[in-house]
């Protein structure tokens, strides 16, 4: 499954992709710490996930 991060900052946006959960959510951390802001995972179906949500153990989103 693919992920899709998208960040912000004052020159622009930025979209990225990542083949698995943990990979989204280590650059999503990256791009947090690097001054981004307004960062946002989204799965390949256009849900919207919350770090909380992404369970790193079978990279596979769980829904609450």
């Amino acid at each position: 499954m693919a992920y899709n991060i998208f960040a912000q900052n004052l020159l622009g946006a930025i979209a990225l992709e990542r083949d698995s959960a943990p990979g989204a959510l280590k650059k999503a951390r990256e791009l947090r710490e690097n001054g981004m802001w307004n960062i946002r995972i989204a799965d390949d179906q256009g849900h919207w996930l919350e770090e909380e949500q992404l369970d790193l153990s079978d990279e596979s989103p769980s829904f609450h």
